[in-house]
């Protein structure tokens, strides 16, 4: 069961794609038996930040966005090696990003292994520049998918939607009409406006207790 986000970052400059590149590769993060979980897709591990810089200033794109940072975990009860989880997220990355440089790192210092995705904002194949959508996202997410299930891991259920109930208005209670009303020689003693709050709200006894308690007196018949 394998999750895929996006990091919200605001597209740095150079030093910030330095910096997130040199972090993710970091070898107490990545070195598993020997071997370091860091693959680059359309480029070298070790030389990703020359190659993408050489593909911006190429098409004459350095400005702007520079980069797009995904991160696909894993859960702990997938079962899955290490190496095994990078490969999943290469295939992501190949999948995906068949035209832009991506730098891969598989992190392994938590109880769940988790791969950082670091995507060049620039095409290296024609300087088309990336954009990233929510539908992107989404899209991205349904080929996450379809790879964990190729894979023989479990999906996690579609979100459903929340169903929004309708407000209901408020309507106070129908007044009944006074002329339905049992005849009663108590009625000639009560004022209109009272009669009207009691046909609507209150019992004939319950009346009598809010006419008692602001002063006034009736008898009941």
């Amino acid at each position: 069961m394998a999750t895929f986000t996006t990091i919200k970052n605001r597209g740095g400059g150079r030093g910030a794609l330095a910096g997130v590149l040199q972090y993710i590769r970091q070898d107490e993060k990545t070195l598993w038996e020997g071997h370091r979980l860091v693959s680059g897709w359309n480029c070298t591990a070790p030389t990703a930040w020359q190659e993408i810089q050489l593909t911006k200033e190429r098409f004459v794109k350095t400005d702007g966005w520079q980069y797009y940072h995904f991160v696909q975990f894993f859960a702990a009860t997938d079962g899955l090696t290490p190496q095994e989880a990078h490969a999943i997220g290469l295939e992501l990355a190949q999948r995906k990003f068949p035209d832009f440089e991506v730098l891969v790192a598989t992190h392994i210092d938590t109880d769940i292994l988790y791969s950082h995705l670091i995507v060049n904002s620039v095409s290296f194949q024609n300087g088309r520049k990336l954009h990233q959508s929510a539908a992107d996202l989404q899209a991205h997410r349904l080929a996450n998918d379809e790879i964990c299930a190729a894979h023989g891991l479990e999906l996690l259920p579609p979100p459903q939607k929340l169903v929004r109930q309708k407000r209901r208005r408020f309507s106070p209670p129908r007044l009944p009409k006074l002329s339905l009303l049992r005849p009663s020689p108590a009625l000639l003693l009560i004022p209109p406006g009272l009669l009207a709050l009691w046909a609507g709200w209150y019992s004939l006894s319950t009346l009598w207790s809010v006419l008692r308690t602001v002063g006034q007196w009736l008898t009941a018949p």
